[in-house]
């Protein structure tokens, strides 16, 4: 603890001091002098009557502006250099940091504190404060900043020139105040400014006009700007190169995703298939294969899970409930609908185990019937646990084993699709980081952002990256031959006795016609509502079977099965200055000259403020 208290201590200790004004604190008087040399440098020379009044303090705090925004792409600074500062006419300690954009000076000796009224003479040179234009020289210069935090009783600024002013100006108060100041007179090379009641807000500017070539250096100093706007570099013609970026990037994951997402033909309608895969790896037509006739029946007696899986390309809840009926309908379990007590007008379900698990079990079924029947011979739905759920994780893991071992895909379609998200979010990484890269070199963050909507894309066409082989191609006609024939084949064809029924309800509910196979089923061979006699399904005293129809859609609804899906998350095992910002308290300057009613208060190089520590 006391090693922590140590380092944050030292951590405080190099961070920059806030300034502050106590209560009572002031300034009795301002004199700054500044003298324009031959070179283009600015000689400042302050010198502040400080006044703490009764308040224990430090000494103060100067912060100098040394950073202002210029364009969209560039900064202007103006680097200090040559501090020198000294205390009723004794050195003082100066600790020099950086502050955001300005340049900070704490003057004072931190083991001693000072009472009372005190002088401190602050002197530095500044570069690049000159502003040149093609008829005159200019210095546009806030000589005392708007930004201390006492009030200041009088304030005198003279400025030196090394040629005769032609003309200046000033102007006093709150920033973009147009008010000239009280007092201004020029005497050759020199000016001189006055101005009382200044401080908590108020400011003095002034602009000095110069004569061409009587200063041998009136460059600004530009800087690139690596904020978030100027790095985007946006403009008509990089708005348009990005676009194009963004463009091409999405059509190639687009173009990727159909090939690689495509089916591979499975052959000719009136072939066979299922069996082999079709020895030319051909691309299915765009136009799709022309549909088979209609088929009585699933193709090869594939479990209706599975079919569903393969249809849809991923282990749907529904998938899930049609292998717990077809296991029903096999004669090792039985179905009891029951009434919720705690549930009124709710139903639930009661599953009785009737075999052992049959040798006969794909691996998946095998899984399944294990974890249903886990803690006894007889269980509820409502009453499955969370290790339940954490098997049925098990159960799509090898549902989709078994469509790729089958060779309906060369891979599992669920890493096919994690693979396109990983994908996605790896182009979406990538951009952002070649965006801050260009951002920080070139200022071109936007070419680098231009690939993010890629990204974006291919995570959201996951879904198209599994492809079926031939062999799925051709099993998934068939599929599809033997839905239609669920939906719409004549009733007469589909009318048939309790084994039939029962053996392609499955089937039904994974192609979301269970609720219909039912009904028109109870409608023929119930037309009196008895009662049913399924070998595999009970309903509750004065269940018939005008309700079969509606107990099998909400076995199979979501929100009643809500268990059969994993929880996500869980495991299974040139010259001028421009604008500083929020932060210089507004102050601007677009290239516009001080003179001929363009400048204010405010609107120039210099200034800044302080207080005391």
């Amino acid at each position: 603890m006391v090693g922590s208290g140590l380092f944050a201590a030292a951590l405080l200790a190099t961070l920059p001091t806030p300034a502050f004004a106590a209560p009572g604190e002031s300034i009795t008087s301002y004199d700054a002098r500044y003298e324009v040399r031959a070179d283009g440098t600015l000689a400042v020379l302050e010198t502040i009557g400080y006044d703490f009044g009764s308040a224990r303090r430090h000494g103060i705090l100067r912060d100098i502006p040394v950073r202002l925004r210029y364009d969209d792409s560039h900064d202007r600074i103006y680097p200090i250099d040559d501090v020198a500062v000294s205390m009723d006419g004794s050195p003082v300690p100066v600790r020099r940091s950086s502050s955001g954009d300005d340049e900070l000076l704490q003057v004072g000796d931190p083991d001693r504190t000072v009472t009372g009224v005190h002088t401190y003479v602050i002197g530095y040179r500044v570069r690049g404060a000159l502003n040149g234009y093609v008829d005159h020289i200019e210095l546009y210069w806030n000589l005392v900043g708007a930004r201390w935090r006492v009030p200041i009783a009088t304030a005198t600024a003279t400025v030196t020139a090394p040629a005769a002013i032609q003309a200046a100006t000033c102007f006093a108060g709150t920033v973009h105040s147009k008010q000239n100041c009280e007092d201004s007179s020029v005497d050759g090379r020199v000016a001189v400014f006055h101005q009382s009641d200044l401080g908590n807000g108020t400011g003095l500017t002034a602009a000095i006009d110069l004569p061409v070539g009587s200063v041998s250096d009136v460059r600004a100093i530009l800087v690139g700007r690596h904020d978030g706007a100027a790095g985007l570099g946006i403009t008509p013609a990089t708005a348009g190169v990005a676009l194009g970026l963004a463009f091409a990037s999405m059509l190639s994951v687009l173009v990727v995703a159909w090939l690689v997402g495509r089916d591979r033909h499975g052959g000719s309608p009136g072939q066979q298939p299922g069996t082999v895969a079709d020895p030319v790896d051909r691309r299915a037509s765009v136009a799709g294969a022309p549909p088979a006739a209609l088929d009585t029946g699933p193709p090869d007696g594939l479990p209706p899970g599975l079919l569903g899986a393969l249809v849809h390309q991923r282990v749907r809840r529904a998938d899930i409930t049609a292998t717990i009926v077809d296991l029903a309908v096999r004669g090792h379990l039985m179905i009891r609908e029951v009434a919720r007590p705690s549930r009124p007008g709710k139903s639930d379900w009661e599953l009785t185990r009737l075999t052992a698990a049959d040798p006969s079990f794909l691996r998946y079924e095998r899984t399944l019937f294990r974890a249903l029947f886990r803690t006894g011979k007889r269980i509820r739905m409502s009453q499955l646990g969370d290790r339940y759920v954490a098997e049925l994780a098990n159960v799509q893991r090898e549902m989709y084993a078994e469509m790729v071992a089958r060779c309906w895909y060369r891979r599992s379609p669920d890493r096919a699709r994690l693979a396109a998200r990983l994908a996605g979010a790896a182009v979406l990484l990538a951009s952002v980081a070649l965006a801050v890269v260009l951002a920080l070199t070139v200022r071109l963050a936007l070419y680098g952002a231009a690939f993010a909507p890629a990204g974006v894309l291919l995570l959201a066409i996951a879904g198209w990256f599994p492809a079926r082989t031939s062999v799925g191609s051709a099993v998934l006609a068939r599929a599809h031959a033997f839905g239609r024939y669920l939906t719409s084949a004549p009733p007469v064809a589909r009318r048939e006795q309790e084994r039939t029924f029962s053996a392609y309800l499955p089937y039904a509910l994974v192609f979301g016609v269970g609720d219909s196979w039912a009904d028109s089923f109870a409608d023929l061979a119930y037309p009196s509502a008895d009662r049913v006699r399924l070998s595999w399904y009970d309903g509750p005293p004065g269940w018939t079977a005008s309700r079969l129809g509606r107990s099998f859609d909400e076995f199979a609804k979501p929100r009643l099965i809500k268990r059969f899906t994993p929880r996500p998350g869980r495991r299974s095992p040139a010259g001028t200055g421009g604008y500083a910002g929020a932060h210089y308290l507004g102050s601007y300057s677009d290239g516009g000259s001080g003179f001929s009613g363009g400048g204010f208060s405010g609107d120039a190089g210099g200034g800044g403020g302080g207080g005391s520590w």
